[in-house]
């Protein structure tokens, strides 16, 4: 499927600005007559998706197995597009929460300003952006998300600014790290378009889903991130002074991170750790292959989570973190990244998940923000 990157935006922002978005209900009304909500929800709505650029035509997949009749109607970026659905942002959002695995972010569209994008488009910004207060809940926290895809123009924290600054005056509050609900923004070449949603529709509480961490000075690899985002986005609470046993360990990222939560580790990698954590009373290095640990380690069910993120085939992780299993503590939680070929992911993901059926229910996949080619799976123990 090819998407031009501006094949019919103008057509597409031309023909949102003559629709009557004001006369359109919020979502957070209070409408006791479903019929008269019924009849005033237009029949159709328009999204703003994000997915990972050499993911978007799974993002689709996604929504068009939660809404067969949903159709692309612009590409605005390379990962950023356009969506037509019949599915109300309540009804997508729930649904792609449970069962999308590459829709990174979305948010419901509500109005366009068609006009070449520079600073002079900033007093309109904020006048239509003020005009979308009425799908905002005042007494809520708040958060402006602004993403620029044109090289002229102000910044993102420039809009930011003075569209949060024009909500503040009007007595809403800001959050910008864990809102309830935000303007969306994004700024094109040729216009701008915008949302004012629930962040819980919205999938993830950053804009476009691009959730960034401020670099430890302790940090061992860039793959503590992934985790990071994991137990974000994931119902996972950590045991309190639990046992984690992480399949893959080296050079002990993920190990890194649990012992600052105040886990113990079991680190099973025959590569050596990094040398912080092998002077850590807390991390137990097994220098072998997970294979070979698993064989030789028996007993009760000792571990309160389970870490895998192996560089090796899924079909092959997944068996082997069914057989890891045996040494999770009922009901507990596990975690694994799977990595995935160029082509036929989907695929992919279907046979490694029915291996892990096997001794686990599958809680959620999804392809985080951090991920590069792969997945994240949170399992939970039968």
């Amino acid at each position: 499927m090819q998407v031009s990157h501006r094949a019919r935006e103008m057509d597409l922002a031309i023909a949102f600005h003559s629709l009557d978005f004001h006369q359109r209900p919020s979502h957070t009304e209070n409408m006791n007559d479903q019929n008269l909500r019924d009849h005033l929800l237009p029949l159709r709505w328009q999204y703003v998706v994000t997915a990972a650029p050499e993911s978007w035509e799974l993002a689709f997949q996604d929504i068009i197995n939660v809404d067969a009749s949903a159709r692309i109607i612009a590409s605005l970026s390379p990962g950023i597009f356009v969506v037509d659905s019949a599915l109300r942002s309540v009804d997508l959002a729930q649904q792609l929460r449970t069962s999308g695995i590459f829709v990174r972010h979305l948010f419901l569209l509500l109005d366009v300003i068609v006009q070449r994008y520079g600073h002079e488009c900033l007093p309109k910004i904020v006048d239509v952006s003020i005009g979308l207060r009425r799908h905002l809940n005042p007494a809520q926290s708040f958060s402006v998300q602004t993403r620029t895809l044109s090289q002229d123009g102000p910044g993102n924290f420039e809009v930011n600014t003075l569209v949060s600054n024009a909500f503040m005056a009007l007595g809403f509050r800001l959050d910008v790290k864990h809102p309830d609900q935000a303007i969306s923004i994004v700024c094109t070449d040729f216009a701008v378009y915008l949302g004012a949603s629930s962040i819980a529709h919205n999938l993830s509480d950053w804009a476009g889903g691009m959730r960034r961490f401020a670099r430890d000075a302790n940090q061992l690899s860039r793959a503590e991130f992934k985790l990071l985002e994991a137990l974000e986005v994931f119902p996972l609470d950590l045991p309190y002074q639990g046992t984690v046993l992480d399949l893959g360990a080296a050079p002990g990222g993920w190990t890194r991170v649990f012992r600052e939560r105040g886990l113990t580790v079991v680190a099973v990698d025959p590569a050596m750790l990094d040398a912080r954590l092998t002077k850590d009373r807390g991390v137990t290095h097994v220098p072998s292959t997970a294979e070979t640990y698993l064989k030789k380690t028996s007993g009760s069910e000792i571990f309160d989570l389970i870490v895998n993120d192996m560089r090796i085939d899924t079909t092959r992780s997944a068996r082997l973190m069914c057989e890891a299993s045996k040494l999770l503590k009922r009901d507990q939680f596990a975690l694994m990244t799977l990595k995935l070929p160029a082509k036929h992911q989907r695929r992919r993901i279907r046979n490694t998940l029915s291996v892990l059926s096997q001794s686990y229910r599958v809680g959620g996949v999804r392809k985080l923000f951090h991920n590069r080619s792969e997945v994240t799976a949170f399992l939970q123990k039968r």
